[in-house]
This record gives C-alpha cells, structure tokens and sequence, in this order.
C-alpha cells in the first residue's frame, strides 16, 4: 500500500490484527509522516480458524502431557538424585500443555490399514459377499 499523504511505503498489519494486535491497518514507514489507517469503530477481528479443542481432546491431551512430564521429570530425579514435587510434575505438565497447544499439536489421527485395493476390505468380511454390490 502507498501512504496517501507522502506516497512512502505502508507496512501492511492486517493479519496482526485478524490475530487479534490493537494496532493500526496500516502505518507509514516515513518516520516523518503520521499516516495510521485504523480498523473501522467497533469492528471486531475476524477470528482465523474455529475451536482448536473439544473438552474431550483437551483431556487427552492433557493426560498425555502428565505422563510425559511423570516419565521424564523421574529420569532427572534418577539422575540428580533430587526427589520432585507434585508442583515440579504439575508445572512441567502445564509447560507440556502450553507447547502442544502454541505449537497446534493434537492427536494424530490413526493412520489407514493398507489393504490391497482389489480384495475385499477386512472390515466388510462379516458382510456376505453377495449382500452387496462392491465389485470384488
């Protein structure tokens, strides 16, 4: 964008403020110029994707990080010979957490069984063949 006041360059901070900056659009990167083009009153930043958990992934997710945690803060006390806390195991599952969710980890889905794409799946072997009209 081309500052309508000096004609200098704008840095464009549009996606900042689809995260959720409170800052200009747009701002002249003339020192000496003031332009600042603001988002419209009272508009709200579009939020760029749904729901990142459901209740029943947190928990799982969060389960995973506490025996992660138990697993390796009981390597550390083993090798320090310092015995943990509760509150060394729970701070280090909360890391644990913060890093999965920041880094948009969850849980893989379960990958695909490879079957041969001319027999039969197993999942249909209960099925009697000639109950349905699959071509093998």
């Amino acid at each position: 964008m081309t500052c309508p006041t000096c004609g200098s360059d704008c840095y464009d901070n549009t996606a900042k403020v689809a995260g959720g900056w409170k800052g200009p659009l747009a701002k002249c990167k003339n020192p000496e110029c003031d332009f600042r083009k603001w988002p419209p009153k009272g508009a709200k930043a579009a939020s760029p994707r749904g729901a990142k958990w459901t209740w029943g992934t947190l928990s799982r997710t969060y389960a995973r990080c506490f025996l992660l945690a138990e697993k390796h803060v009981g390597e550390s006390s083993k090798r320090t010979k310092k015995d943990f806390t509760m509150a060394d195991l729970l701070a280090s599952t909360a890391t644990l957490l913060i890093a999965a969710d920041r880094g948009g980890m969850q849980e893989a889905a379960p990958k695909a069984a490879e079957e041969p794409l001319d027999q039969r799946p197993a999942a249909l072997a209960a099925v009697a063949a000639d109950d349905d009209d699959l071509p093998f």
